[in-house]
């Protein structure tokens, strides 16, 4: 048995101080003479002898108490034999981000695992991806190293924080020395590092780099793709990016089928430049661009891309009735058969009466108008979520504006209110008009700058007036800052209000010049569909094909499928290509500090067993002892 704190067993010499108490309180016997004692002296020889039990019991569980607190903060334990023959542990995290892939890199990982470990410590190891993706636990040195040759080769983007955690809890607490061995290209963006793991000073830490010398990189991908004349045309803007300290000079080619446009660019060191290249009458809608050049890092030398027509923006249409309402038919005409440049639409009528929370699921857009009186109270209440993960309300109402807009409230959809219906006393006074236009929204600053624009001349002969509050931003607006056309922020997604419905009866909006760009940029530009329903991932990156199903889109390699209608582009992670490393000294500093909860390696106790609990408790049971014995010592009698 050994103790935490042994110096406090010179405590135990506290024991004296009873066993004197006790002798110096022993009674002193006083001869009486009586004329007979025959009568009494058995009675005094029982007393005596129950006397003296008693007085001895006390004095043992008067020791025993001082003795067993003593033992107890000194902290007796039996230490565990341990399972691992080395005291000297090393965790080896491998960075296997994509930039971390070059020629020879199995070869440079063996060589700089073999310098910076001794043969005889015991070598755990954490191949790191997108955290911790593989562990072997302690083995002898060789067996890591054969392990690191076999690591398979991967093209995601690197975080290592949780595989820094993972390590910190692989240790042992007998361990005689601790070192992490982190081998990596050491990017920036890899070694995202928060300043909470505050990392014990004595665990060594040490960083390799296998590579010799840096890594010289060059990078493409693609900014835009337009289409032109329903796609004979598209145009492809390029970004080529030299991470080098030399010029580039490469040949680019955009490859469509067997169609191929090809073209020279040159890109001084350490800048970017953006290249057009145009193909005329593709033969497939999957396209990718190469840049023919050979560095260190070649997988980001391609880049593949959708150029067909994109996935249609579903836009749902509430209606009550067999017949088309007027709104209806003019936000299907604007929608559908004008293309919006890259965006298509696809506008459906459903009937309100049993429209439900599930149905919301597949649209990005719905358009409440005077019908949506007759949805029932739990899709109100579905809407609320269904803007707040990122779909769009446009909420556009007429003769029913009092209704529908109580409910837009009541469900938290947007802080509006109905005050009453503006309508011109005559047709001969002058109709109303827009008098204001928001130029920060992304709706409106496009014909902000177009003076031939009628959005804000085009005659309104009857609007819903509105009170909006703070949270709402008016797109259009009447004289003294009278919301026409507002939008609301909600979550992920928004809500636009009109003051004027969508028919040509209230006003001439929807036979305008500026109708149908206006809806369909404002759907566009407010659903939160990225670049016109075509999805850009990245290679790893996991992404839900929709909301109905709990189904991934496969992005294990790069290239572009369609699944569901939904085009995808998948891709390496440019943020692999860049050649800038982290100032080691910081990064250390930083993985040291600690502004939050340390990190708990491993529990202490799990080295030892402890006993001092059970010394406690004998001490309390010593104590009551004793006080239950003092009140069975008999009381003298002075009669």
């Amino acid at each position: 048995m050994s103790f935490t704190a042994p110096f406090l067993l010179a405590a135990l010499g506290a024991i004296a101080v009873p066993v004197i108490l006790h002798l110096m309180s022993k009674d002193v016997p006083t001869t009486v003479k009586f004329s007979s004692l025959r009568f009494i002296t058995s009675d005094k020889l029982e007393t005596q002898s129950k006397k003296g039990i008693k007085d001895l019991l006390l004095l043992l569980f008067r020791c025993l108490v001082i003795a067993a607190l003593v033992f107890a903060f000194s902290k007796p334990f039996v230490p565990l034999k341990s399972s691992k023959d080395s005291k000297h542990e090393t965790v080896v995290i491998v960075d296997n981000s994509a930039s971390m892939n070059r020629q020879g890199f199995s070869g440079f990982l063996k060589e700089a695992l073999d310098k910076n470990i001794a043969d005889d410590e015991s070598v755990a190891l954490i191949v790191s991806g997108n955290g911790p993706e593989d562990k072997t636990e302690f083995s002898p040195k060789n067996t890591i190293l054969s392990k690191a040759s076999g690591i398979e080769r991967s093209l995601k983007h690197g975080q290592h924080e949780d595989s820094v955690k993972a390590a910190l809890e692989m240790f042992s607490p007998n361990a005689s020395a601790k070192k992490i061995v982190l081998v990596s290209d050491f990017q920036p963006g890899d070694w995202n590092i928060s300043k909470s793991l505050g990392i014990e000073k004595n665990i060594e830490l040490k960083f390799v780099n296998p590579f010799n010398s840096p890594r010289n990189n060059y990078s493409v991908s693609v900014d835009r793709v337009r289409r032109l004349n329903n796609g004979e045309i598209v145009q492809v803007q390029i970004l080529v990016q030299n991470f080098s300290t030399s010029e580039l000079n490469a040949s680019l080619k955009l490859t469509s089928g067997q169609k191929v446009v090809e073209s020279t660019c040159q890109v001084a060191s350490r800048s970017s430049e953006k290249k057009v290249l145009t193909i005329e009458k593709p033969e497939s809608s999957i396209a990718s661009v190469v840049l023919e050049n050979q560095d260190d890092f070649v997988e980001d030398n391609e880049y593949f891309i959708w150029i067909g027509e994109s996935a249609p923006i579903n836009v749902a249409f509430p209606e009550s009735s067999d017949r088309e309402s007027l709104d209806y038919i003019f936000i299907k005409k604007a929608l559908q058969e004008v293309k919006a440049g890259d965006a298509s639409f696809r506008v459906t009528s459903v009937d309100a009466n049993i429209f439900s929370p599930d149905d919301l699921k597949e649209y990005q857009a719905v358009v409440l108008t005077d019908s949506a009186y007759a949805l029932q109270q739990d899709v109100f209440e579905a809407l609320k979520a269904y803007v707040e993960n990122g779909g769009l309300l446009i909420v556009a109402p007429s003769e029913r504006a009092g209704m529908i807009f109580s409910r837009v409230k009541a469900y938290g959809l947007a802080d509006v209110a109905f005050e009453e219906v503006v309508k011109r006393k005559s047709s001969i006074d002058l109709p109303f008009s827009f008098a204001e236009m928001s130029e920060s929204s992304a709706v409106t600053k496009v014909f902000a700058n177009t003076p031939d624009t009628d959005l804000l001349s085009f005659s309104i002969y009857s609007y819903n007036k509105l009170k909006v509050g703070s949270n709402g931003k008016n797109l259009l607006s009447f004289k003294d800052d009278e919301p026409g056309i507002s939008l609301f922020n909600l979550g992920k997604g928004n809500v636009v209000v009109s003051a004027i419905p969508f028919n040509h009866v209230w006003s001439d909006f929807t036979i305008s010049n500026s109708f149908l760009p206006f809806i369909r940029l404002m759907i566009v530009s407010q659903t939160g569909v990225e670049d016109y329903s075509v999805k850009k991932l990245a290679v790893g990156e996991q992404k839900l094909i929709s909301n109905s199903f709990d189904e991934y889109f496969d992005t294990s390699k790069a290239g572009v499928s369609v699944v569901n209608e939904i085009p995808v582009q998948v891709n390496i992670s440019r943020e692999e290509s860049t050649a800038e490393n982290l100032n080691l000294i910081d990064f250390k500093a930083q993985l040291r500090k600690s502004t939050g909860e340390q990190i708990i390696t491993t529990n202490h106790d799990e080295s030892k067993i402890g006993y001092w609990h059970y010394f406690f408790l004998l001490a309390v049971i010593a104590l009551v002892s004793e006080f239950l014995i003092t009140d069975l010592r008999p009381i003298k009698s002075n009669a």
